[in-house]
């Protein structure tokens, strides 16, 4: 997407063509995987050397199988029709890739190619006073994988927080206290009884009292009237304090906490620029805009002269430029807000602010339970935390009687896993449904299955317990055993491919499969034999599999547990 990472270690093609004569090294752009695993690891197809060599593709590749045919790391070649068949020598390949992964351990997978810059990226940023629903589930924890993915890089992250702690709706929340609230309820009951508050108040939208109402009193807000400010920054309080608790359950802590209200006397050096530049111009009942062509129109400040998102989100990225000094500034939320994010990096560009171009909207689709849609306004909800306790005691049912010591600890890693599993197990883009028992079920692409896999393998590695002996990679060289090698090998590039694609469904995908390859070696395999090296060298296979799938689960939000 914007960068070319370099991953060096267990790349399997880079086995290959290191081991090249230099003649064809200079074609290894040509090599690409066999989609057929039984015609080749990788071809070279010679049509495009005809004019280069003034021969025919398939003459081509009968020279090119003779001059391969003294490289190690090559078991045969085979010309096909046009086509240069490579079939890699699996002991070469077992071996590099165990002493490369006992050498490096999971930094085998990271690269420093970030080091020096930092990436912020805006994730989670909920509305306070309100409770953290299913809706807000996508952003946090999209938000945190991208996070992870880039500090394998080597970039420096900043996890921002911009919580939604000013507007309208505070004025709303803090006009139905004055109305209907007390201090007793709202120590008592918190977040809970906050929301209560909002909902009742939006009961009356649409009435012209309770609509005036709620501008006057943001408006109070704004102009810092002492005890509208009091009680607004009390229930802030109460708000951001559930909400650090709520998103740090969910394995997410932030660098950045700053709310909209922080930006609430930067806002004027913003507005003051836009009209020294010629930009703002007069709205509609004395309203402040900026017209931007085929973008349409961005509301800056209120006919009452209060303030808008746009206004505090072009505050905010000003002010992350100067405190970090970004590389990239990323938001990431729903498609919805696509319009809002287009208008606000024109704006900053139309201001003469280079970065604009460094920041982006990653969006996203929405997530829905099977009966529909959720608004906080009508008081109908999906409360994460909700939805992670039934996901727990629903795993809690299915492991009872297995008799585990930490039976607690699992449902709750089990709950939790299949809760956020969701976000993931999709490209970004597409909606998806949250389906409780789909998610909790043990067998299929799910999170309880790869979490069982790697307990699985944790299991064997304690049941053998065999002393380490020389590394005999011949052992390793059966198909099963091959496509796990491959996989593992090939995770480097997968964490290089979703970081350019900042897409995490790559790395669930890749450890799925990863999880899958290594059932079908334990399932077909015998790893406890009575040949010592044999059992030794599929464990070394055991134990790079499981390192693998527990950091892809890591990258993607998921814990593991060593007993299931």
């Amino acid at each position: 997407m914007f960068c070319v990472i370099i991953y060096l270690g267990m790349d399997i093609k880079e086995i290959l063509i290191n081991d090249l004569p230099e003649e064809i090294k200079i074609h290894k752009s040509l090599i690409s995987k066999c989609a057929d695993s039984k015609k080749g690891d990788y071809t070279i197809p010679c049509f495009s050397l005809a004019k280069e060599f003034h021969k025919a593709p398939n003459l081509i590749a009968d020279e090119l199988a003779t001059k391969l045919s003294d490289c190690k790391s090559i078991a045969k070649v085979e010309s096909v029709n046009g086509y240069l068949n490579i079939f890699m020598n699996r002991e070469i390949v077992a071996s590099h890739i165990v002493d490369e992964f006992n050498k490096s351990g999971k930094e085998v997978f990271c690269s420093d190619e970030g080091k020096g810059k930092t990436i912020c990226i805006d994730y989670s940023s909920a509305n306070l006073a309100k409770y953290l629903h299913i809706g807000h589930l996508s952003t946090t924890i999209l938000g945190e994988c991208i996070a992870r993915l880039f500090e394998t890089a080597g970039y420096k992250v900043v996890r921002i927080n911009f919580v939604g702690d000013y507007g309208t709706p505070f004025g709303k929340i803090v006009a139905a206290y004055n109305l209907w609230g007390n201090k007793e309820e709202i120590e008592k009951g918190g977040i809970g009884a906050i929301q209560d508050l909002y909902v009742q108040f939006c009961k009356h939208e649409g009435e012209e009292y309770y609509d005036n109402l709620a501008r006057e009193t943001f408006k109070k807000i704004e102009e810092k009237d002492p005890d509208t400010l009091a009680l607004y920054n009390w229930i802030i309080e109460v708000s951001l304090n559930y909400n650090k608790k709520a998103t740090k359950e969910l394995g997410v802590t932030f660098d950045d906490c700053n709310g909209e209200a922080y930006y609430n006397d930067k806002m004027d050096s913003v507005v003051e620029k836009l009209e020294r530049l010629g930009l703002l111009k007069d709205g509609e009942n004395g309203s402040k805009i900026v017209e931007l062509d085929k973008l349409g129109v961005a509301l800056i400040k209120k006919s009452d002269g209060t303030s808008l998102y746009t206004t505090r989100d072009l505050a905010a990225a000003i002010d992350r430029k100067e405190k970090y000094d970004f590389y990239k500034n990323y938001y990431v939320t729903d498609v919805a807000q696509k319009l809002h994010f287009e208008q606000l990096f024109k704006i900053l560009e139309l201001m003469g602010l280079d970065y604009a171009k460094d920041c982006e909207h990653i969006y996203y689709g929405r997530i829905r339970l099977p009966e529909g849609k959720i608004s906080s306004r009508l008081g109908k909800q999906a409360l994460i935390e909700d939805i992670v306790a039934e996901a727990t005691n629903r795993a809690k049912e299915v492991i009872k009687d297995r008799n585990l010591p930490n039976a607690d600890e699992v449902a709750r890693t089990v709950g939790l896993g299949a809760t956020v599993f969701t976000v993931t197990k999709n490209e970004k883009i597409k909606d998806t449904v949250f389906d409780m028992n789909e998610a909790l079920r043990f067998d299929g692409e799910t999170s309880p299955y790869m979490q069982y896999t790697y307990a699985r393998l944790s299991s064997i590695l304690r049941k053998v317990n065999i002393e380490k002996c020389k590394f005999d990679s011949k052992y390793l060289i059966n198909d099963d055993a091959y496509e796990v090698l491959k996989l593992v090998a090939e995770f480097k590039n997968t964490i290089k491919l979703a970081i350019e694609k900042i897409e995490p469904n790559i790395i669930n995908k890749q450890t799925m499969d990863l999880c899958k390859a290594v059932n079908k070696f334990y399932t077909n395999e015998r790893v406890l034999t009575d040949n010592k090296e044999e059992t030794f060298a599929k464990c070394e296979l055991i134990k790079i599999a499981r390192e693998t799938i527990k950091f892809g689960l890591n990258l993607i939000c998921i814990g593991t547990v060593e007993v299931m």
